[in-house]
């Protein structure tokens, strides 16, 4: 099991970054290493249900991702999934207002995909490849929310 957390500060109203960042046909504009989102139920709303390709180190594997949280709070929005299939886990985004822009912080807690063991064996490089992977997911949020 690996944990990853990061965070980023988007010079973009909350509502903006929220609105692009939970829309899920956005998701291969912006996640480095996710592609072809085929929607199985909903569109982004809560309950929805969408499969998708997540690659890493040369691997394409089938996961699906349940959203299972999308709740206003007094500071702004919180957006969690359950990840299955060949990667299974949890993802947490929380964005929040914060000096006329938002702070997005993210929290993944999965497994490590039994292929990529079989590639490199070593936990700690592989959460630092996912790690290096989702800071590069929010530097390409950041780029998309703050010049649209």
């Amino acid at each position: 099991m690996i944990k990853i957390q990061s965070s980023i500060f988007i010079d973009a109203p909350v509502e903006k970054v929220v609105k692009y960042a939970t829309d899920l046909e956005n998701l291969p504009h912006w996640a480095v290493n996710i592609s072809d989102v085929i929607f199985e139920k909903g569109k982004s709303e809560l309950g929805t249900i969408a499969n998708l390709t997540y690659t890493m180190l040369g691997l394409h594997m089938p996961v699906t991702i349940e959203v299972t949280k999308f709740d206003a709070t007094t500071e702004g929005f919180v957006w969690e999934s359950k990840i299955s299939g060949e990667v299974e886990g949890e993802q947490t985004w929380v964005y929040s207002a914060k000096d006329k822009g938002t702070e997005v912080e993210m929290t993944l807690t999965s497994t490590v995909p039994i292929k990529a063991i079989c590639i490199i064996a070593d936990n700690q490089m592989i959460q630092k490849i996912i790690g290096n992977a989702f800071r590069h997911s929010l530097d390409n949020m950041k780029f998309f929310c703050e010049n649209q």
